[in-house]
């Protein structure tokens, strides 16, 4: 989790400070957070993103970023992380049900390129 805050520190300093990309408010119309639906990868964004925008630089504004609640962390702006069922996650698991990447996968095979290189005799013989 630790690598990912200093990730998340590092992608503000990129993406929001040096190249002005991002603002330095979260907004949910510059930016889409999608995870699978595993514990670890879930941290890993949560993570990720408090480096991002969970320090507290004073920009956020109570009761507007932020509940005033008692025990709410000052300045802490929760980021909604997304995820998909993993059978049908096309983004993030390469081996989900898609019948699209069926079809594109036989017409590779019968592609000359794809011929070529299976009937290469380095490739042929493993």
């Amino acid at each position: 989790m630790k690598q990912h805050l200093n990730f998340g520190k590092l992608l503000r300093r990129i993406y929001v400070d040096e190249m002005k990309f991002l603002s330095k408010k979260y907004s949910s119309k510059e930016i889409y957070i999608r995870s699978t639906d595993r514990n670890r990868t879930l941290l890993s964004a949560m993570s990720n993103l408090l480096g991002m925008y969970g320090q507290n630089d004073g920009n956020a504004v109570r009761d507007h970023d932020y509940p005033s609640e008692e025990g709410w962390p000052i300045g802490f702006v929760p980021v909604p992380i997304h995820t998909v069922e993993n059978h049908i996650d096309y983004v993030l698991n390469p081996d989900a049900d898609c019948e699209r990447q069926g079809q594109l996968w036989e017409m590779a095979k019968t592609s000359p390129e794809v011929k070529a290189f299976m009937n290469r005799r380095d490739v042929s013989s493993v």
